[in-house]
């Protein structure tokens, strides 16, 4: 009795395919003859002659599949800024040289389906990464005000492989968020502002997603001065939006001063450094209930 092919594996319907092609075109037999022969339906053989079907479409579509996967992984494992000089360089070779996607593949060490969809397919590893410009910017230093303060950046690698960069806002006052997100989106080079989320304890809520920014945030603060002293008003006005508040007292004198609490010295001696030098305004760090002021 004949097997159904399905009682056999891919890599065996394969052999039967190659077998029963050449038994055909070497000695002319047909599909029942061939089908006899090698112990299949004559159906499947008639199939595989006239019908071109093929076991090999599905072993080719499973072999570009799990090479698109690969190559999914392998691109999002490599840093963005390399991504993108690998994007870049696709594209000019495609226009400079008029090359294939498999030529330009060899040549850049990438799978074949990745250079395909971004030459054909007009996928681009841009998409969803929010690229911003690594220059001082008044909308950048009271970014990263604020992010000092109520600020909060996360980091996370997705389970195929690539890296989210998270930035999230959340407060009492709504001035704040919409400040807040008016730079974000500036920065980000947005056509549209990002929502601004109501939560259920009352307060304001701003999440923007870029891994760009979000790596450039968590850099020491070193590494971020030039950026703020380019801006110091924006980034000293970031900060206090976050963490500042007004003090009133009326006696024999009317006195006003703004109070910054922070559990962090080593930035509050910073915006006390930046306040005497840019401003000409001094003040104190004083420790305060455990804490630092």
């Amino acid at each position: 009795m004949n097997k159904k092919t399905l009682e056999f594996s891919l890599e065996e319907r394969i052999e039967l395919y190659k077998k029963a092609i050449q038994l055909h075109n070497d000695l002319g037999w047909g599909s029942r003859k061939i089908g006899e022969f090698l112990g299949i339906n004559q159906s499947t053989v008639s199939d595989w002659l006239y019908r071109g079907r093929s076991p090999l479409t599905i072993y080719n579509k499973i072999k570009e599949t799990q090479e698109y996967l690969n190559s999914r992984q392998m691109v999002r494992q490599l840093k963005i800024e390399k991504r993108i000089e690998l994007y870049h360089k696709t594209l000019e070779f495609r226009k400079k040289f008029g090359w294939g996607y498999k030529k330009i593949a060899k040549e850049l060490k990438l799978y074949p389906t990745t250079v395909r969809g971004w030459i054909q397919e007009k996928k681009c590893p841009l998409r969803k990464i929010n690229m911003f410009e690594k220059k001082p910017s008044k909308e950048l230093s009271y970014i990263i005000g604020a992010v000092m303060g109520d600020g909060n950046l996360k980091l996370k690698v997705h389970k195929i492989g690539f890296k989210i960069g998270r930035i999230r806002l959340s407060v009492k006052e709504r001035e704040f968020a919409l400040v807040f997100n008016k730079c974000l989106t500036k920065l980000l080079r947005r056509k549209k502002p990002y929502s601004i989320r109501a939560t259920s304890d009352g307060r304001y809520e701003v999440v923007a997603y870029s891994i760009i920014l979000t790596e450039f945030l968590t850099q020491k603060l070193d590494n971020l001065k030039p950026f703020i002293e380019a801006y110091p008003s924006d980034f000293i006005k970031g900060f206090a939006d976050s963490e500042g508040w007004p003090n009133v007292t009326a006696g024999k004198e009317f006195d006003i001063e703004v109070q910054i609490s922070n559990s962090c010295k080593e930035i509050l001696e910073y915006v006390k450094f930046l306040l005497c030098k840019y401003f000409n305004i001094k003040s104190t760090v004083t420790p305060m209930e455990n804490q630092e002021e």
